[in-house]
This record gives C-alpha cells, sequence and structure tokens, in this order.
C-alpha cells in the first residue's frame, strides 16, 4: 500500500460542536487504505483521516464513482494492526473525504476495533490532545 500525506483538517479543539453531536467519538489515525467497491470491484487507495467504533473516514486519492450507501470494503492498519472490514458509504465531500460507517461486523472484528480505538484514545491522552473530559471510546 502507499502512504499518503495526512491533513484531514479536522481538529476536536477547533470543532467541538461537530464533535460532541457524535454518538462515538472520533480519533485521528493516519496510514494508507484501500477500498473496494461491490459489486462493481472497483479499487481506489487513500489516507485514514480518524476512526471510531462504528466507522471511519479516508482522504481518497481521486474521486469514487459511487453514491452513497454504496456496499465497500476497507484494508488499513492502525497501531500495528491490519483490518479488513466492510461497510457501506455513508457521506463523500468535494474534497474527497469520504465518510465509511462499518456493517456486519462479527464479535472478533467489532472488539479489533474497539480495541485499536481504545490504543488510539490511551495514544492521544498520554500526548495532551485528549483532555480530561469523558470520552465515548467503548
Amino acid at each position: 500500500m502507499q502512504a499518503y500525506a495526512l491533513d484531514s483538517g479536522w481538529d476536536a479543539a477547533e470543532h467541538p460542536q461537530r464533535q460532541a453531536a457524535r454518538r462515538y467519538r472520533r480519533y485521528k489515525c493516519g496510514g494508507p487504505a484501500e477500498i473496494r467497491v461491490y459489486p462493481e470491484g472497483i479499487e481506489t487507495k487513500g489516507a485514514m483521516i480518524d476512526l471510531s467504533v462504528h466507522g471511519c473516514c479516508v482522504q481518497l486519492g481521486e474521486p469514487l464513482a459511487v453514491g452513497a450507501f454504496a456496499r465497500v470494503e476497507i484494508l488499513f492498519q492502525v497501531k500495528g494492526s491490519t483490518m479488513r472490514l466492510g461497510g457501506v458509504i455513508r457521506h463523500r465531500q468535494e474534497d474527497l473525504r469520504t465518510g465509511i460507517e462499518f456493517t456486519n461486523l462479527s464479535i472478533r472484528k467489532s472488539e479489533e476495533v474497539r480495541t485499536a480505538v481504545r490504543e488510539l484514545y490511551e495514544a492521544q491522552t498520554q500526548q495532551g490532545y485528549i483532555g480530561s473530559r469523558k470520552s465515548r471510546a467503548n
């Protein structure tokens, strides 16, 4: 997988109302991601922007010619763990950011995502990115 530069333009400190409105907190992360659209078989690459227990946001390298709610599979790494998860596209922005909601996760895969989110939370708390307010990481 080719790496892409991470410039999410998203910062919870700058957008507290957006973060507060979310059911599950998102944690910034980086690294390459590969997306495959089914049943079309379209493949594209991008970079992870953030991750939550129920989805992620990806900065794509090129436009993805499918509509919202397209079924996808996403392959990415977080904190050294490789994940391959199914989901649906929930939103797309003109700057090629794409929000994916994970769907039909097995108990094992769901726990893997929760572990990755927990590790991101712990790392970002230690680095001072997350204050002492209660987080909905789980």
